[in-house]
């Protein structure tokens, strides 16, 4: 069932998305399927979340707006400011109604890819990585990241929050609350001594 499905989104994404998407999209894959491997994580679920991720991503804000109303998505104001955010929600949502074999965590997975979610789950956990750090990324901390990413999941998406927040920071840019919250509970995780 998931081959299937892979095989048309595929043959649609392909086609669909910018070029240059498409392979940040195939590399993005290839990083989260190697990690479920490692994780146990189921890698056919993982590879048709990650093959989907980005799937509204080349839109407008004006698309991603007025999607966002099409589908009854709630735009909290973070989003308002900054629409490029809903790129994970709709494509969430589209999935959702045009896929039934995208069960509630690989929903989830797409939904928050962008900027985590303290709720998530080993798979959402894994696209939020390998979406952030797949090999056509460039930034300091990448190569780090990714050799902890297969280590501990939890430690790992620490330090790519850590990364991303620094950056959004240093660049005057909007942060959504989510990503906040998850890294603040991390923190207090990490200061109780708890294991993340």
């Amino acid at each position: 069932m998931y081959k299937q499905d892979e095989i048309r989104l595929e043959s649609l994404l392909r086609v669909s998305l910018k070029p240059s998407r498409w392979k940040h999209t195939l590399r993005c894959r290839e990083m989260a399927v190697r990690l479920a491997q490692k994780h146990q994580c189921s890698p056919e679920r993982v590879s048709l979340a990650a093959l989907c991720h980005d799937a509204f991503r080349d839109f407008s804000p004006a698309q991603w707006v007025f999607l966002a109303k099409e589908y009854g998505l709630r735009v909290d104001p973070v989003e308002k400011q900054a629409p490029v955010l809903l790129h994970g929600p709709l494509a969430a949502a589209y999935l959702e109604q045009t896929c039934s074999t995208f069960d509630a965590e690989m929903l989830e997975a797409v939904r928050y890819h962008t900027g985590g979610n303290r709720i998530f789950c080993d798979l959402g956990k894994i696209l939020f990585l390998a979406d952030g750090m797949e090999p056509g990324r460039t930034f300091p901390e990448r190569q780090r990241i990714e050799q902890l990413a297969f280590q501990n999941l939890d430690e790992a998406c620490y330090q790519m929050l850590e990364s991303q927040l620094s950056f959004l920071n240093m660049h005057k840019l909007i942060c959504h609350p989510d990503s906040q919250i998850w890294f603040n509970e991390l923190i207090l995780k990490r200061k109780n001594g708890v294991s993340i």
